[in-house]
């Protein structure tokens, strides 16, 4: 038989993975002009042999050819092959294998909101897969994601799912046309235990400073049962005893009077208390400034008196403070006041709560 030639019957092709039956081996030996084995596998890239005559064709009558004759050779051989003929049997380039099925998959579908660690128990990473008619995956396709309600969870164009409110929602992810669903469920957390912690276990009354010493912030902390810790859950504080310790809508204690008070956080049915010592301190030490000082007949200084406690702590709050003038002849002395009406040097002594006696030295001069 004569070799194998191009002529305008169109080209020839021969493919891989395709093993000859009976009329793939004809067209081969028809081709080839030898007979051909039946496990013989055709070459691996396609061939196409073309006539002068067929030269002058259009492209598109070349390619057109083309195509039907790699689809001609493949139903004669019995495969299969992922490749789309363009619609209406012209020409064009070979299109995608279209999305069958979208599969869709999530690291967790039971979310949590009303938490504090929102990021690892309120979302999940959702991941969808379009897929064949035979259940391959397929890549490089477009997916747009959307949810039935937003008001339980929400999506982003990344397929990552944020809790909103409790609630079921259904979660979609759709490419070329396909889609595939996932449910999500979105749970609010019961309360159940709260714990009270607080900055400042014993305050003070009594003292200048009680901005800082007479008062403290106490902080509610909820969990559930699992004992993940609660976010944006309404607390009501009381206190067990007013008289000692007053506490606000905000947790801010103020010390009232010396005694104990248990102030008690209630959240959702759940409560938790802490206690509270008010003392009201000794006062440990009296100055007096200036503790020495001259000062002319008829002329009047006013002497401060200040109460400490052990800790240095600036006391006030109805202290008794004795004043005792000791030259009334050469000063008169009233509430710290002091006024020369002589010459020559006198005393005042301070005490508080019966503590070591401090006296202020006066020179009265002309």
């Amino acid at each position: 038989m004569p070799p194998a030639r191009a002529d305008r019957d169109g080209p020839i092709f021969a493919f891989k993975s395709f093993r000859c039956r009976s009329t793939c081996r004809a067209i081969a030996m028809r081709r080839t002009g030898s007979p051909v084995s039946s496990s013989f596998p055709l070459p691996i890239q396609p061939m196409l042999a073309i006539s002068k005559t067929a030269l002058h064709d259009s492209w598109g009558r070349i390619f057109s050819r083309a195509a039907i004759a790699l689809v001609a050779i493949a139903v004669g051989c019995g495969g299969s092959s992922d490749v789309t003929a363009p619609p209406g049997g012209g020409g064009g380039g070979v299109g995608p294998t279209p999305v069958a099925t979208v599969a869709v998959t999530a690291t967790s579908a039971a979310l949590l909101v009303g938490v504090t660690d929102s990021a690892t128990l309120g979302t999940s990473a959702i991941a969808a897969t379009p897929e064949d008619a035979n259940g391959n995956a397929l890549s490089g396709r477009a997916i747009t994601w959307s949810s039935t309600s937003t008001s339980v969870a929400t999506v982003n164009s990344s397929g990552v799912v944020t809790a909103v409110g409790a609630g079921t929602a259904m979660i979609t992810a759709t490419s070329e046309g396909k889609s595939g669903q996932i449910s999500v469920t979105v749970t609010r957390p019961a309360v159940s235990t709260v714990t009270v912690t607080q900055a400042a276990a014993t305050l003070l009354v009594g003292v200048v400073d009680s901005t800082n010493l007479g008062s403290t912030t106490l902080t509610a902390v909820a969990k559930d049962a699992n004992g993940h810790q609660l976010s944006g859950r309404a607390v009501a504080w009381t206190s067990g005893t007013a008289g000692v310790a007053t506490v606000s809508s905000a947790g801010a204690v103020k010390a009232v009077a010396p005694g104990s008070a248990s102030i008690t956080a209630t959240i959702e049915g759940q409560a938790g208390s802490v206690p509270v010592t008010v003392t009201r301190p000794n006062v440990s030490q009296v100055v007096v400034t200036p503790q020495t000082s001259t000062i002319r007949v008829g002329v009047t200084e006013t002497l401060s008196v200040v109460l400490l406690d052990s800790q240095g702590h600036a006391l006030n709050g109805n202290r008794p403070i004795v004043e005792l003038n000791q030259s009334p002849s050469i000063i008169t002395v009233a509430s710290g006041n002091i006024t020369g009406i002589a010459v020559g040097t006198g005393s005042v002594v301070y005490t508080s709560e019966n503590n070591v006696p401090v006296t202020a030295t006066i020179t009265v001069t002309p």
